[in-house]
């Protein structure tokens, strides 16, 4: 830009001047001079702004935050540092943070700062600054035997805006002095090189003290006080801030900073300030005790003292924040006065922290579709898989159904129709033979061996036959069979059955087994009970199928039920309860000699309905 206006500056230096010289004699000229005029006019125009444009220097920001380091790298950083497209974008995931701000260069500044991040604090913070009120002991020979601090930093709990409208707060603390110590100096300063980091912290503000005690005990074990001149009333000039406290010296590279404070609102007390325009330097007081006539026993002290304070720091400063997650934050800067009143000079850095696209909404929506589409095509594959395999078990079922029923009607059919011609020929042959011959006996027994296969063979069909799969089917076949039974046996028999029954299917396995159990308990009524009525009852009490034999016979002991059945040669009992074990009943036998026999036997719905495979 420079190379071009110099170049121009040579060419249409003639002309400008020229032009310079006919606008003078004739403004009003026209012809030939007039279009150069023109030209040139527009050329000068263009050229003065150009100029004006390239020599005129930008508005330096007394304020600006300059340095931003992203786990220990460095950041280029933008321009104009704000909010909208100038957003500074950082790598993803959470990072430790270290900001730079401050004057630009090496300006002085008497401006004190403040910080905040926003998005992670809520409250601005003083970037630094630090007055304190310490103690140095000595012994006898110069040395340092210890040494106490108590720092100001920020403002005190009764700070408002000015030392008209503040209240001083009291200040006490208590420690012990090391054997040999001979004299305490105290100092209270601001802005000094502090030998515990190695730096030095550039402070502004205001520190007053005031009423301060310094109490031990002396040689009679009485408590006095130790400080010189405590409440800064004795003294010379003391109405002037740089008025001289009876026993106290001004120190530092600024001793203007170290004054005497007229406290408001009478103006008659006095108190010793610290007023630090000057980031950088520093000023302070001092004085120093002689601790004589002291019980060297008691070498607890008690520190007490009022403060006032509005404390902070200028000049250039890093902040670290170690954990700053994802999102958008703006770090803002802002200069107040030393005392903390606001001047409206502010810089800001506007930057976003992206997630992991692994954590990120989108990403997170997408995955969690993915995942529910899996669920779902998971879902419907094991949904699919076992209708398949409940489709399975059904046709096996039907088939197994088909074959039961196959073999009920060709045993009813072929075996039945041949019992059925056995006990018709034995019949017609009795009119053949002579009665009470033993060819006679034996037609009789052959009747009698196809009548009991027969109803055997029935009791098989009725067992197989899928088409009595219920409990409706199952309570009139036991009804009627005992019926039967008992009626054959001289006992009469009342039956006690549901009008109406649920509708759960009965496996053939449990059907068997269960009449085969009931028949027993029958069996055992007749042979021995000696009974002449049997109750018979059918019913469905909670998750149980419930079937109950109940005779008025003899009864007996159910202890020395056992050994009465096995001198009997029979094991009834034991056959009705592993039978009723078999399909996951159970077989309960109560009986007192001469009041009866009841047999209960119970089989729980989820075994009814189950089938052997």
């Amino acid at each position: 830009m420079r190379l071009w206006l110099f170049v121009s500056a040579r060419v249409y230096g003639k002309k400008w001047g020229r032009l310079v010289t006919m606008l003078h004699r004739n403004p009003f000229s026209g012809g030939r001079w007039a279009g150069e005029s023109s030209r040139c006019g527009w050329r000068l125009v263009l050229y003065l702004a150009l100029l004006t444009a390239a020599g005129a220097a930008p508005a330096e920001s007394p304020l600006v935050v300059d340095e931003l380091t992203v786990d220990g790298k460095h950041q280029m950083l933008p321009a104009v540092a704000n909010h909208g497209p100038n957003r500074l974008r950082l790598p993803p995931g959470a990072h430790q943070l270290v900001f730079g701000y401050g004057p630009p260069g090496d300006a002085a500044s008497l401006l004190r700062l403040r910080y905040r991040l926003e998005g992670v604090e809520t409250e601005w913070s003083e970037a630094g600054g630090e007055m304190r009120l310490s103690l140095m002991v000595f012994n006898a020979a110069g040395e340092v035997l210890s040494y106490f601090e108590f720092p100001m930093r920020g403002d005190s709990a009764g700070w408002s805006n000015s030392v008209a409208q503040s209240r001083f707060t009291v200040r006490q603390e208590s420690f012990r002095l090391p054997p040999g110590s001979e004299m305490l100096r105290v100092i209270f300063n601001s802005g000094i090189w502090d030998t515990r980091d190695g730096a030095s912290h550039p402070t502004v503000g205001l520190g007053v003290i005031d009423d301060c005690r310094l109490m031990m005990k002396d040689s009679k074990g009485k408590k006095r006080n130790l400080w010189p001149n405590p409440d800064f009333e004795q003294g010379e000039d003391l109405e002037r801030p740089m008025g001289a406290p009876r026993g106290w010296l001004r120190g530092g590279m600024d001793q203007s900073i170290a004054q005497v404070l007229t406290l408001p609102p009478s103006g008659r007390g006095h108190a010793l300030a610290l007023v630090d325009n000057n980031s950088r330097s520093g000023g302070e007081w001092h004085c120093d005790i002689v601790l004589t006539n002291l019980d060297p026993t008691g070498t607890g002290v008690e520190f007490e003292w009022k403060e006032l304070y509005t404390v902070g720091g200028a000049g250039g400063h890093f902040t670290d924040y170690h954990y700053v997650p994802p999102g958008d934050y703006v770090f803002r800067v802002k200069a107040v006065t030393p005392t903390g009143e606001p001047t409206g000079i502010e810089a800001s850095l506007a930057f976003s922290i992206p997630e992991f696209f692994w954590k990120s909404t989108p990403f997170l929506t997408f995955s969690g579709v993915c995942c529910a589409a899996v669920v779902a095509a998971a879902t419907r594959a094991v949904a699919r898989r076992r209708m398949r395999r409940e489709l399975e078990r059904l046709e096996q079922q039907r088939a197994l159904e088909r074959e039961r029923t196959r073999i009920a009607r060709d045993i009813h059919d072929d075996l039945g129709t041949s019992l059925t011609r056995v006990t018709l020929l034995s019949q017609s042959l009795r009119g053949a033979v002579e009665a009470g011959s033993s060819a006679a006996q034996e037609l009789e027994q052959i009747s009698q061996t196809s009548q009991e296969m027969t109803r055997a063979m029935e009791e098989i069909v009725w067992a197989v036959d899928p088409a009595h799969d219920s409990l409706d089917s199952i309570a009139n076949y036991l009804g009627r069979f005992a019926q039967d039974f008992l009626s054959a046996a001289g006992v009469n028999c009342r039956l006690d059955l549901p009008v109406e029954l649920p509708v759960q299917p009965v496996s053939a396995e449990v059907r068997h087994n269960l009449f085969l159990a009931f028949k027993e308990a029958l069996n055992n009524v007749a042979r021995h009970s000696g009974a002449h009525k049997v109750k018979i009852s059918l019913s469905v009490a909670g998750t149980c199928f419930v079937l109950s034999v109940e005779d008025d016979g003899q009864g007996f002991a159910p202890a020395s039920a056992s050994g009465t059945q096995a001198a009997r040669g029979g094991h009834g009992l034991a056959n009705i309860r592993n039978r009723l074990a078999q399909i996951g009943g159970e077989a309960e036998v109560s009986s007192q000699p001469g009041k009866g026999t009841q047999v209960r036997l119970s089989v729980p719905l989820r075994s009814v309905g189950a089938t052997g495979r």
